[in-house]
């Protein structure tokens, strides 16, 4: 029964994990630009990673041992009533006092993972960081300086690990002076109802036996709340992606963006990151269809901020942004970006094919178009060099073509 109840478990708990982890990666891609850079990637490797495995643990093991020690406890607090009564009432006031300490020992693990979970958002994001930077680590020689930092962090991570385990341990010794504190006080009383010819001496001994045999079942679903405090901790992270409220709302009966020369204008827009950072007051521009703009300024002044009010990736609260006069927060969200192309700063290529990089803005472009579309880019002799040529795997952003 116990080994069909795990297996049965765990698959619920796969099923349950494997839920909550789509749903955090929707809701991550749903967020707004501004929520999502208020934490580094390490952070968001932690919660898909290390959160949800501690879930996946407590789900898993709590479910396992509520059903099979309180069928265990139960049966065996029948067989103590079936003795006697008086002296089971007796043992049982005792399961409060177990049941306060564990609340106790559950608050103590609670913050002790949460420090935990920290440690390991921490390793993920020095982590991400190292394999990203491994070309700069290596041009000015810091193996070694980066081996001394992560070693650190690695033993900081452990040792919250630890705290944690010794915390989950803390809860034996003290189940076991309470229980035997209870058969103590029993014993005795015991000792004095058999005097009184009250209790034979084998149902005594019977009622001893079941009741040091509750001991275990009575241990167990008092750390129950220890496990449970475990996966409230981790559950707090993961929701706090899950509940996440956007700012930009994105209505899907909106009216659709209507092209006709593709003029842009900004009315009074100000704008100011969550951080109080001021980049844009009172700016007023109008940029009209079929012409090339460029913004000139010095790091800082506001450029990307402009650029990235056009495609709402952040929520514009004062002023206005106009494409050929509609109010660009009143049209569909999804017209407008469909509208929008990027050439990022920041070049970023996803570890697949060729064809699969070009097709990511356009999954419908014919073949004919792929290869235009590598031609404007100075591209089509250099892939078609290639052994796989538009099927070639580039790697992660596009290791594989270096060279």
């Amino acid at each position: 029964a116990v080994y069909g109840t795990r297996i049965v478990t765990i698959k619920v708990g796969i099923k349950i994990i494997k839920n909550i982890q789509t749903l955090m990666a929707k809701k991550f891609l749903l967020s707004d630009i501004s929520h999502i850079t208020k934490k580094h990637s390490g952070r968001y490797l932690s919660n898909f990673t290390s959160d949800t495995g501690v879930l996946f643990g407590v789900l898993t093991g709590v479910v396992v041992t509520l059903f099979k020690e309180t069928f265990t406890l139960i049966a065996l607090l029948g067989l103590m009533f079936y003795h006697d009564w008086q002296l089971s009432l007796l043992a049982i006031i005792m399961i409060p006092i177990a049941a306060f300490s564990s609340k106790n020992l559950g608050k103590k693990m609670g913050k002790k993972v949460h420090i935990s979970l920290e440690a390991s958002d921490k390793f993920m994001k020095f982590l991400s960081e190292m394999i990203k930077g491994s070309w700069l680590i290596k041009i000015y020689q810091k193996e070694e300086e980066e081996l001394k930092k992560i070693s650190m962090i690695i033993d900081e991570r452990f040792k919250a690990i630890r705290k944690v385990e010794q915390t989950r341990l803390g809860a034996g010794p003290i189940m076991e002076v309470i229980s035997a504190l209870a058969i103590a006080i029993v014993v005795f009383f015991a000792g004095y109802r058999s005097m009184q010819g009250a209790i034979t001496l084998g149902e005594f001994v019977s009622f001893l036996a079941a009741l040091m045999l509750a001991y275990q079942p009575v241990r167990a679903l008092a750390g129950i709340n220890i496990g449970i405090q475990e996966g409230i901790s981790a559950a707090k992270r993961i929701y706090e992606i899950i509940d996440q409220k956007n700012e930009i709302y994105h209505d899907e009966n909106a009216p659709s963006l209507e092209l006709k020369n593709a003029s842009i204008e900004f009315k009074n827009i100000s704008f100011t990151y969550p951080d109080g950072t001021h980049a844009l007051k009172n700016l007023s521009a109008k940029i009209e269809g079929g012409t090339k703009v460029g913004l000139v300024g010095v790091s800082g002044s506001g450029k990307t901020t402009f650029l990235n009010l056009i495609p709402r990736f952040f929520h514009l609260k004062n002023g206005s942004i106009f494409i050929d006069n509609q109010n660009i927060n009143d049209i569909n969200l999804n017209s407008l970006r469909k509208e929008i192309s990027l050439v990022s700063q920041d070049v970023i290529l996803f570890d697949d094919t060729i064809r699969a990089n070009i097709l990511y803005g356009n999954a419908f472009a014919s073949n004919e178009e792929i290869i235009n579309a590598c031609k404007f880019a100075a591209a089509q002799d250099f892939v078609e060099k290639l052994p796989n040529k538009y099927e070639t795997i580039i790697g992660e952003n596009g290791i594989k073509l270096s060279g």
